[in-house]
């Protein structure tokens, strides 16, 4: 869980480096970014029943000649 979610009630987050202007904090197609908001604002706030966040860094470990990463 990022930092902003953790201490500001009511945020979430969208990831949109794969629209190519991953250092853009004001990104150009907006309405890319709306839609990958608007099922967290319907779950959230309407109380739709809908897959709205993708899985988060947990953990990791090394194990011999692997890396096992843990998803939340």
């Amino acid at each position: 869980m990022t930092l902003v979610k953790q201490s500001i009630a009511n945020t979430g987050q969208a990831i949109t480096t794969d629209l190519r202007e991953a250092k853009n904090i004001h990104p150009r197609r907006k309405l890319e970014v709306a839609r990958r908001l608007l099922p967290w604002a319907l779950t959230k706030d309407y109380g739709y029943d809908l897959l709205f966040q993708s899985p988060e860094f947990l953990k990791y470990s090394v194990q011999t000649n692997k890396v096992l990463i843990i998803l939340d």
